[in-house]
């Protein structure tokens, strides 16, 4: 008999299906979402599936809505801990081996959150300034990519608090960037390739 294999799920940040919060359940330490979506009729009870950047394990899927469970460590993590019915979500489906890679690699494992600090219209486009921790900043590089709620961008502007993007009306309209406000979070992954010369660096 061959053996299964369990595989990291890989992402490109390019968002094609929107979805809403539809219920919270807390459950013990852990926390059930439920997403309204009509990307839910493509999954099935295990699948992995990104929200907002984050990769998550469908645990159930009724009709148009799916669900999942999150930790503690995601709750701390992510913003999860901001949504509530209504909220609007980023939603992703895992890389097939087919498929173009027309964002950049994304595992859907948040580093942590920033928050939106000015908005600037430029035109049909936008200009999102985002503060964020040094540890993260400290990992960015301008003209490199990031993902903003599972989001593929590149790096416009970067200073020692904040870092800024870039977005054209189609990601505007397309995403939940599109919605956000000063004072809002985001969940933020940084470039895989940073990631691991970090790693690398700490080891030297």
């Amino acid at each position: 008999m061959q053996k299964a294999y369990q595989i990291s799920a890989m992402f490109n940040g390019l968002i094609k299906n929107l979805g809403k919060v539809s219920k919270i359940v807390p459950t013990d330490e852990l926390y059930e979402f439920t997403i309204k979506s009509p990307i839910a009729v493509t999954k099935k009870n295990g699948d992995s599936i990104a929200v907002d950047g984050a990769c998550f394990t469908v645990i159930s899927t009724i009709n148009n809505e799916f669900s999942f469970q999150a930790m503690p460590e995601s709750l701390n993590l992510t913003i999860l801990h901001d949504y509530q019915p209504g909220t609007l979500v980023n939603l992703e489906n895992p890389l097939t081996l087919s498929q173009f890679i027309d964002g950049h690699l994304v595992q859907g494992h948040i580093d942590g959150t920033g928050t939106v600090k000015k908005i600037s219209q430029q035109g049909s486009s936008s200009a999102i300034q985002i503060e964020a921790p040094s540890s993260i900043l400290s990992m960015i590089a301008l003209k490199g990519s990031i993902a903003i709620n599972g989001v593929s961008l590149t790096v416009s502007g970067l200073s020692k608090k904040y870092f800024e993007v870039s977005l054209i009306p189609s990601t505007l309209k397309s995403t939940n960037l599109g919605k956000l406000k000063p004072g809002m979070r985001v969940n933020l992954e940084i470039d895989l390739i940073s990631r691991y010369i970090e790693r690398q660096i700490q080891k030297s």
